[in-house]
């Protein structure tokens, strides 16, 4: 995600006047709202269908599981626009490969963890 919002914001991102800036992230927070008020129906519509435990785990957290779900992706979206934001400032292209390595590295070991579960 990080390197498809690098890719949408680099042309533009070092002609824009702070205040545009600002809407842009302020874009970025709106879908969070707009991801936020869709994990209910997704749930429910989507994913249940597919693997019927979740309903329980609906049934049993209420609201809980769509407000975790909500700030987990609110939190890892944040940690997208934080890391496009550092790539955006970084000016030779073999420094953005670097951290873009690193990036790639940290996805993989957070997948690894996700997967252990």
């Amino acid at each position: 995600m990080v390197l498809a919002l690098y890719n949408l914001l680099k042309r533009e991102w070092y002609f824009l006047f702070e205040i545009r800036r600002k809407h842009r992230y302020e874009d970025h927070h709106h879908v969070n709202r707009v991801l936020a008020s869709t994990i209910d129906r997704v749930q429910d519509e989507i994913l249940e269908p597919l693997n019927p435990k979740l309903e329980w785990v609906d049934l049993l957290l209420g609201r809980m599981d769509e407000y975790l779900i909500s700030k987990l992706i609110t939190s890892w979206r944040e940690n997208v626009w934080e890391s496009t934001q550092q790539l955006l400032k970084i000016e030779k292209p073999e420094d953005r490969e670097v951290f873009s390595l690193q990036l790639e590295n940290a996805v993989l070991k957070r997948s690894d963890t996700i997967c252990m579960f």
